[in-house]
């Protein structure tokens, strides 16, 4: 979540979930820290996407966060073909 331009995602860390964050406390996703066959804002996670304000290397533009959030629909849809 982000609020205001800085990451709100102190809570990540405190469950101690593995999630790869940046130094900004950004999720890193497929598209900036892992290899680029992958899907894109899969995160470390087996089964986890991140979209739009939250993830490193966003934009902040409103009509990117929609798009990404159509991409990680697709994503999740392409993972639960393969993971059901």
């Amino acid at each position: 979540m982000l609020i205001g331009g800085k990451s709100n995602t102190k809570w990540l860390k405190d469950e101690d979930l593995g999630l790869y964050l940046d130094s900004d406390g950004f999720v890193q996703t497929m598209t900036m820290a892992f290899d680029k066959t992958q899907m894109p804002l899969a995160t470390n996670l087996s089964g986890v996407f991140a979209a739009a304000d939250v993830r490193t290397g966003a934009t902040r533009r409103i009509a990117a966060a929609v798009g990404d959030g159509g991409a990680a629909a697709l994503s999740i849809y392409q993972y639960s073909k393969h993971h059901p």
